[in-house]
């Protein structure tokens, strides 16, 4: 995705509010709410809210700046954002206070925050985007007292309106995986835990009807995963199991890095009881591993790949072993999507059998 591309929603470049004290100088907290913001109804603003704050005015992070922040989320050093219970965009937007994000190369320009005022045009960096309604909750979420950021899920929403329907479902996966992208690292991948969950975004999205991009985002939780450990694992099982007129094969049942208990005789093998593979058809028998230096360690893939193999062999399942090679094969893959349909096939096909009644005999 473009991060620093148009934004295709309604927005609105502004600076903060013309309100300056002697010195002319904006300021950056106010002790009290300012008496336009707390007694206009016309600005929607929320005065309860702002006290429960502390009387500190906040900036809200969203839509392509809360993305690029979430996306860092993870790298040593960095603020993790904290769960907050506000349901009310800030009546401002400051810039000045995510500097050190710009400055640092983590946030791009122009800014984007979301906002319960309308502003007028400036020449400020900014883009503030209008949310005249309370939030749904589990909206925002807090990265110092004066900062804040959109949660994952509605981010997830706010961004969907810019990427096609698969790079959203890519992004899903990520942002429900155990990694995250830093491109100014010298290993770009980085290991965390999960932002979120698809379920989690599911709900959200019930709960966010009316906001724009939440249709789509719903119907791209129906094909993303959690779990996922790279960009290649994404991109395998969304191969696999994506409808086909979106360019998958269409194969349903799928579990990415799920743990598999062992038979009795792999777990003497493996001296341990669970396994956890990289994309498994445990109904039907198949379990796909991928085979990556760019994306797995070299020394645990070498020492662990034989004994993993043979535990999941012992356990009765068939393990293919997928390169890069064959992943960029359409002739390779559609061999392997043929051969993982035809398992799945048979063992519909047994479980109809054994579901079927049996035939009684007549009885003269």
């Amino acid at each position: 995705m473009n991060a620093t591309g148009p934004v295709r929603c309604e927005r609105h470049r502004s600076s903060r509010p013309s309100v300056k004290p002697a010195n002319g100088q904006a300021p950056r907290n106010h002790a009290n709410p300012p008496q336009a913001l707390a007694t206009d109804p016309d600005r929607r603003y929320n005065a309860d809210t702002f006290l429960r704050n502390g009387g500190r005015m906040t900036s809200l992070l969203s839509h392509i700046s809360a993305f690029e922040y979430w996306r860092h989320v993870g790298t040593p050093g960095f603020i993790v954002p904290e769960p907050s219970r506000t349901t009310t965009a800030p009546p401002n937007f400051a810039v000045s206070d995510f500097d050190w994000l710009v400055n640092t190369s983590v946030l791009s320009r122009p800014l984007h925050g979301l906002t319960s005022v309308k502003h007028k045009r400036t020449n400020e960096p900014a883009v503030r985007h209008v949310a005249y309604q309370e939030l749904p909750f589990g909206s925002v979420c807090s990265i110092s007292p004066e900062q804040r950021i959109t949660s994952p899920e509605l981010t997830i929403i706010q961004i969907a309106p810019l990427l096609s329907f698969t790079e959203l479902v890519c992004i899903i996966c990520e942002f429900c995986g155990l990694f995250t992208i830093n491109e100014s690292l010298e290993n770009p991948l980085v290991k965390r835990a999960p932002l979120t969950s698809v379920a989690k975004i599911a709900a959200f999205c019930q709960r966010a009807k009316g906001i724009t991009g939440v249709a789509k985002a719903a119907k791209a939780t129906k094909y993303a995963h959690d779990r996922s450990r790279s960009p290649m694992e994404t991109a395998t099982i969304l191969l696999f199991t994506l409808p086909q007129q979106r360019g998958g094969y269409s194969l349903s049942g799928a579990q990415l890095n799920r743990k598999i208990t062992l038979s009795p005789k792999a777990r003497k093998m493996a001296g341990i009881d669970r396994l956890e593979p990289d994309i498994a058809w445990s109904k039907a028998k198949i379990i796909v591993e991928y085979d990556s230096e760019a994306f797995h360690n070299q020394e645990a893939r070498i020492s662990n790949d034989a004994r993993r193999k043979n535990a999941f062999t012992a356990s009765g399942f068939r393990v293919i072993t997928l390169t890069s090679a064959q992943l960029n094969s359409k002739t390779e893959m559609d061999k392997i999507a043929a051969h993982i349909a035809a398992a799945t096939r048979r063992y519909e096909q047994d479980m109809k059998t054994l579901r079927a009644p049996a035939a009684c005999e007549s009885v003269d």
